[in-house]
C-alpha cells in the first residue's frame, strides 16, 4: 500500500497536467472564447501547482516509488520544475496577445498543456518506450499549435514543413532504438548501459548515429536545423515563443541523460561526433544570423549557434560541464522569454513587427521599451558583466579544463562574429531614425501588465546576475553530481 501511495505520488505533476488539460478542454467545448482568461490562468495556477508538487516530494521516493519508466531524481525533479515554470510564464505572456493575432481560443492553453505533459514523461524517462511516448505528445500537440492560425498561407507552410522533418526525425530515433533492443533485448536504459559496458558493437554505434540525429533535430543542432528558421518565422509569434523555450530543454535535458547514461560506455564514439555538431552549429548559427533580415529568422539562427556552445559543454564530460550547460540553459531561457515577450507587444499599425528595419528609431518611441531589448542584445552576445558573459565564460572554462582547445577557440571566434547581428539589433534602434507619416504613430504599444514584467525582470536578471551568481551555480552543480552517480 505504501509502494502504491508512492508510486502515484512520483507522477503527481503529470497527473495534475493531465486532469487540469482534459477539465480546460470539456470548459472551452462549452465556453469558448467567453472564458478564454479563466481557461489561461487555470492552466497557469496548475503548472505552478504541479511544480509545487515536484519540490515536494519526499526525500525518499526514489527508493519506494521506483519505475523502471520513469527516473526519480534531483536532476529530472528540477529541470521538470524548470519547465513547468517556463510554460506558465510563457503562457501568461503571450495570453493578451492572442485575440490580435486571431487565435483568441481554449485549444491554445489546452495544447500548451498537452505539450508539457509530454515534456516532462521525456525528461524523467528511463525507458525508450516512456521516452517516445513523450517524444510524440510533446511533439504532435506543437504541430497543431504551429497550424492554429489557418488563415495565413506562411503558418500553414511553417507547419507542413515542421510536421514531414519532424515524423522523419522521429523515424530515425524510432530505427536506432529497434536496433538496440534487437542486439540488447530491451528497452530500459539501466540494461542497456550494462549490457553494453561490455565493449563496441557496430549495429549499436548505428543505432546511437541514428538517435542523436533525430534528438538533434528536436533542439536543432546543424546539420540538422533546417526546420527552424522557416518554422520561427512562418509560426505565430506566441507560438515561436514556446518552440523556443520549454521543447528545447526539454530535449536538451534527455539528450544529456541519453549521453550520460545508457549510452555512456561509447563516450569516445559520441564525444567526437558532438564535438563536430557543436563547430557546425556554432558556424552555421552565427554566419546565417549575419545575412538576415527577419528577426524572428535571425532569432532561430541564433538558437542554433547558442545551442552549439551548450553541446561545448555537454562534450566536455564532466561535472563542471554539465554545470555549465544548466546555467547556460537557465540564462538563456531567460533571455528567449525576454525579447520574444518584447517582439510580441510592438506593433506597427496593428501588425506585429517583422523585420530589423521595423525597430529603427524605437528608442524615441519607447526608451523603456528600447533599453530593455539592447540589454538582452547585449547578453546574448556575450557581453560583460551581463548574464550572457557568465554563461558562454562557464562553459570556455569547463571546455578548457577538459583539454578541448580547438573547440573553444572556434567558439571564441563564433562569439565575435555573432555579436555583429546582435549589435545591429541596437544601432538600429537607437541610431535610425523612425519611420512614419505625418498621421501615424510609428508604433502600437500597448503593454500589458504581465508581459511588462515579464520583459522587466528578464532584463533585471541579466543585469544584477553577476552581483550573486553564487546560488544558480551551486544549485547547477548539485544537480549536474546526479548523472556521475554510480
Amino acid at each position: 500500500m505504501v509502494k502504491l501511495i508512492y508510486s502515484i505520488w512520483s507522477v503527481i505533476p503529470q497527473i495534475i497536467i493531465a486532469l487540469t488539460a482534459l477539465m480546460l478542454l470539456i470548459t472551452g467545448l462549452f465556453q469558448g472564447k467567453k472564458n478564454s482568461s479563466l481557461i489561461t490562468y487555470t492552466g497557469v495556477l496548475s503548472l505552478l501547482v504541479a511544480a509545487l508538487a515536484t519540490v515536494s516530494k519526499p526525500a525518499n521516493i526514489d527508493r519506494f516509488g521506483s519505475s523502471d519508466f520513469l527516473a526519480q531524481n534531483m536532476f529530472t525533479d528540477t529541470m521538470q520544475v524548470f519547465v513547468l515554470l517556463i510554460t506558465a510564464v510563457v503562457m501568461l505572456a503571450t495570453h493578451r496577445q492572442l485575440e490580435k493575432d486571431e487565435m483568441n481560443r481554449f485549444e491554445y492553453p489546452v495544447l500548451m498543456m498537452l505539450s508539457v505533459l509530454g515534456m516532462l514523461f521525456m525528461m524523467a524517462a528511463d525507458d525508450f518506450i516512456m521516452f517516445f511516448v513523450g517524444l510524440e505528445l510533446q511533439s504532435l500537440a506543437i504541430y497543431v499549435l504551429v497550424a492554429l492560425r489557418r488563415n495565413r498561407a506562411m503558418v500553414s507552410e511553417a507547419a507542413v514543413k515542421y510536421f514531414i522533418l519532424g515524423v522523419l526525425a522521429t523515424a530515425f530515433i524510432l530505427y536506432g532504438i529497434s536496433l538496440i533492443y534487437g542486439f540488447t533485448g530491451s528497452t530500459a536504459f539501466f540494461v542497456i548501459r550494462d549490457r553494453l559496458a561490455g565493449g563496441m558493437l557496430a549495429p549499436i554505434i548505428l543505432a546511437m548515429v541514428f538517435i542523436l540525429a533525430g534528438v538533434a533535430f528536436k533542439i536543432s543542432l546543424a546539420p540538422f536545423h533546417m526546420w527552424a528558421p522557416d518554422v520561427y518565422e512562418g509560426s505565430p509569434t506566441v507560438v515561436t515563443l514556446f518552440i523556443a523555450s520549454a521543447p528545447k530543454v526539454a530535449a536538451i535535458v534527455f539528450f544529456i541523460r541519453l549521453l550520460y547514461g545508457p549510452l555512456e560506455s561509447y563516450e569516445e564514439i559520441w564525444q567526437p561526433i558532438l564535438q563536430m555538431l557543436s563547430v557546425l552549429s556554432m558556424v552555421v548559427g552565427v554566419f546565417g544570423a549575419l545575412f538576415q533580415t527577419n528577426i524572428k529568422r535571425l532569432l532561430a539562427y541564433s538558437t542554433i549557434a547558442n545551442v552549439g556552445y551548450m553541446m561545448v559543454g555537454v562534450a566536455s564530460v564532466s561535472i563542471e560541464g554539465i554545470q555549465s550547460v544548466l546555467l547556460y540553459l537557465v540564462l538563456y531561457m531567460i533571455m528567449t522569454i525576454g525579447t520574444f515577450s518584447f517582439l510580441l507587444n510592438l506593433r506597427r499599425n496593428g501588425d506585429m513587427v517583422n523585420t530589423i528595419d521595423d525597430l529603427k528609431g524605437l528608442s524615441q518611441v519607447s526608451p523603456k521599451m528600447a533599453l530593455a531589448m539592447a540589454v538582452l542584445m547585449f547578453s546574448l552576445a556575450g557581453i560583460p558583466p551581463l548574464a550572457g558573459f557568465f554563461a558562454k565564460l562557464m562553459v570556455f572554462i569547463a571546455a578548457i579544463n577538459a583539454g578541448l582547445y580547438t573547440l573553444v577557440v572556434i567558439a571564441l571566434l563564433t562569439t565575435v562574429v555573432g555579436a555583429a547581428y546582435y549589435l545591429k539589433i541596437i544601432k538600429t534602434m537607437y541610431f535610425d531614425e523612425p519611420v512614419a507619416t505625418a498621421t501615424e504613430r510609428p508604433y502600437d504599444l500597448n503593454v500589458s501588465r504581465e508581459t511588462g514584467f515579464i520583459i522587466t525582470a528578464a532584463a533585471g536578471i541579466n543585469v544584477f546576475f553577476f552581483l550573486a551568481p553564487g546560488p544558480v551555480m551551486a544549485k547547477a552543480w548539485e544537480v549536474a553530481t546526479v548523472l556521475f552517480e554510480r
